[in-house]
């Protein structure tokens, strides 16, 4: 089995160099690495050029470019294009392969599910946490508690390149595409209690953008609901999705409410300030 493995990159250096570093030092040939950069001026086209003239890494590299794209999701999906291997894996700069045999473990485990996804260390200020998945049964209730890392999932390559991420979110195309496959398709999978991947998740977009990541998610949901409800002709679903989707509706509308209290309460602080330097 042939792993695509497909690093994107903008204007990280450092996280490049060592992603590049973890790929070049697998011990199996089963993979080819593409690099799709979003025309850096940091220097990360140098570390790219100087890495291919290593002949036994750059026999696998089978693209790459540095170029402006319209985005995360666009570099992702110009990478899937040009994968040929069997199963697509994205190693984004500054992730990295856990070890040296990572190549040669997958394709030990002899799988022929569309999604395969494994366990994630994330690594933030220095620190790697283990990230297991609670439940190896994939329905509405995981996905509302959790989300697979892109770093952590094998996909199909014939059916990434047949679905591939929607351009119209910033952070959880990877989400909505999971949702999509595994909820919607009834796509096959696997999960597999081993890690593969070091998740930069200091670097990570996402990981700095966490209001707009939750409302994306909620965006997500809620699409997926009507899709549900109209394919049920009717309303059968709604009690039974207010945990999962209408759930994040309401905290909007306690926040709402929460705010109008405060506004409330700091204006009748105020009132009842004048009103007691009146009395005295």
């Amino acid at each position: 089995m042939k792993l695509s493995i497909i690093t994107i990159n903008l204007n990280n250096v450092i996280g490049l160099r060592k992603t590049i570093e973890s790929v070049s030092s697998q011990t199996s040939d089963n993979y080819e690495h593409i690099i799709i950069d979003g025309g850096s001026t940091d220097g990360s086209v140098k570390v790219i050029e100087n890495f291919l003239q290593d002949k036994n890494y750059a026999k696998h590299v089978s693209y790459w470019c540095s170029e402006k794209d319209k985005g995360i999701y666009d570099a992702m999906n110009n990478g899937i294009d040009k994968a040929s291997g069997d199963y697509c894996f994205f190693l984004n700069s500054g992730d990295t392969f856990c070890d040296t045999n990572v190549v040669k473990r997958v394709n030990e485990y002899c799988f022929d599910e569309d999604i395969v996804y494994f366990n994630i260390l994330k690594v933030c200020n220095g620190q790697s946490t283990l990230h297991k998945y609670s439940s190896s049964i994939i329905n509405e209730k995981f996905f509302y508690q959790n989300n697979i890392c892109h770093q952590s999932v094998l996909i199909k390559t014939e059916l990434q390149k047949r679905k591939k991420y929607s351009t119209n979110y910033k952070l959880v195309s990877d989400y909505a595409f999971l949702i999509d496959v595994l909820l919607i398709e009834k796509c096959t999978y696997r999960y597999i209690d081993d890690v593969l991947c070091n998740y930069d998740a200091e670097f990570g977009v996402s990981s700095r953008e966490i209001d707009l990541m939750q409302n994306e998610r909620f965006m997500v949901l809620r699409d997926y609901l009507i899709y549900k409800i109209k394919n049920n002709n009717g309303i059968t679903y709604l009690y039974y999705d207010y945990e999962y989707a209408y759930g994040g509706l309401v905290n909007k509308f306690r926040k709402i409410l929460n705010f109008i209290s405060r506004i409330t309460f700091r204006r009748n602080s105020k009132v009842y300030n004048q009103l007691e330097l009146q009395l005295k």
